[in-house]
């Protein structure tokens, strides 16, 4: 049997911001692959112990594309195309809050309670 043949690329989906998780398709392969080892890249480069099918980018991410190559495997050896690269890695912005929220009026039955949002950044 020969080695595993690539017919479609990898692919990568989810957004590429930190704290997000993205995952790998292997693509579609001829050739019966008996497994695949992932390895993801950043600018090109290796990540080191990024070896799954998902990933999380992390702020090192941050400006970077970032592609997966799929390691196919059979008895007759391995073959390995890389996806195409995503957008540049964004930082995701999770809000903070500098005024807590508060509630006024009477907590009565009848009674109208207002709720302010506080202030965030």
């Amino acid at each position: 049997m020969p080695v595993p043949a690539n017919t479609g690329l990898p692919t990568i989906s989810g957004p590429a911001q930190t704290g997000q998780t993205l995952m790998a398709s292997p693509g579609s392969w001829t050739n019966s692959p008996t497994s695949f080892i992932y390895q993801w890249n950043r600018g090109g480069t290796a990540i080191s112990g990024a070896a799954s099918s998902t990933y999380i980018p992390v702020t090192a991410d941050v400006g970077f594309t970032l592609t997966v190559s799929v390691i196919a495997v059979n008895a007759s050896g391995t073959s390995t195309p890389t996806s195409a690269p995503t957008s540049a890695v964004v930082q995701l912005t999770i809000p903070v809050n500098v005024t807590k929220p508060t509630i006024s009026g009477i907590a009565q039955v009848g009674k109208t309670l207002t709720a302010s949002t506080g202030t965030w950044m």
